[in-house]
């Protein structure tokens, strides 16, 4: 007998509720361990405004849609942590199908958790596991 999926008749297919998406989370997405490259996602309606207090690009222009741009993090203090490479997705458009952004780092756990744990002191909160995933089923994605 095939097993029946709940479905939330007050909620139209592929919507996320409101109390979903007022959070901005942030977590690390590539595997533990070392490796020559790691990479950091922030999704929510303040990930770009977040990131933007941190990263700052020779053209010193906000992040563009779909544009992988090369900058320099920086703590709250202005003090360099890594040279990265970040990308800007809009709302409707990325993997979790909001404002998000994700960050590629210098390998190894200090350097990616230094800026993980700059991006949680300026508003993100850690996302859950599986939640990135959670979110782009709730918003149709997957």
């Amino acid at each position: 007998m095939p097993r029946s999926r709940r479905h939330d008749t007050n909620r139209p297919s592929g919507s996320i509720s409101s109390s979903t998406i007022t959070d901005t989370i942030a977590a690390i997405i590539t595997p533990p361990g070392e490796g020559g490259i790691a990479a950091i996602r922030i999704a929510g309606p303040d990930s770009r405004k977040i990131v933007i207090k941190h990263f700052l690009t020779q053209s010193k222009n906000a992040p563009k849609p779909f544009l992988l741009q090369y900058g320099i993090f920086s703590d709250r203090d202005g003090s360099p942590i890594d040279e990265i490479m970040a990308v800007y997705m809009p709302a409707g458009k990325s993997y979790t199908g909001l404002e998000q952004m994700e960050l590629f780092c210098h390998g190894g756990r200090f350097v990616v958790t230094r800026i993980l744990e700059e991006l949680l002191q300026s508003g993100a909160r850690a996302a859950e596991p599986g939640e990135f995933t959670r979110l782009a089923f709730l918003s149709g994605k997957i």
